[in-house]
């Protein structure tokens, strides 16, 4: 009968001890969590406010591109080449400025999946 007492103790304390192992197991799996969550608002914030800068940067672009075109207009026919080479160069950025924003997207996700 002590016998049996005695093995009910050590079984619930050894039952204790377990369990404080999974409580503090799961408190550091929720303080991960958060942290990692945090992280993740932090990439959305970044991505977001690189996009703005971004799309500021293309109006900034285009405004500028409008304005060139307008003084192009006035002036001789070599203007209409080198309108259509302003043209093309505002093509090529566009498309480069897509290409980043399409690479940094595939970054983030890349980040997101691991």
């Amino acid at each position: 009968n002590a016998f049996s007492k005695k093995a009910v103790k050590t079984e619930k304390a050894r039952a204790k001890r377990e369990l404080l192992k999974l409580k503090h197991a799961m408190v550091e799996a929720l303080a991960k969590e958060r942290e990692l969550m945090q992280e993740q608002r932090d990439t959305e914030r970044e991505r977001e406010q690189q996009e703005e800068e971004l799309s500021a940067a293309r109006v900034e672009q285009m405004e500028r591109q409008q304005e060139q075109e307008r003084v192009a207009a006035f002036q001789q026919p070599q203007g209409i080449q080198q309108q259509e080479s302003q043209m093309n160069q505002q093509e090529n950025q566009e498309a480069q400025l897509h290409r980043i924003q399409m690479e940094e997207r595939q970054q983030f996700e890349r980040e997101q999946a691991s």
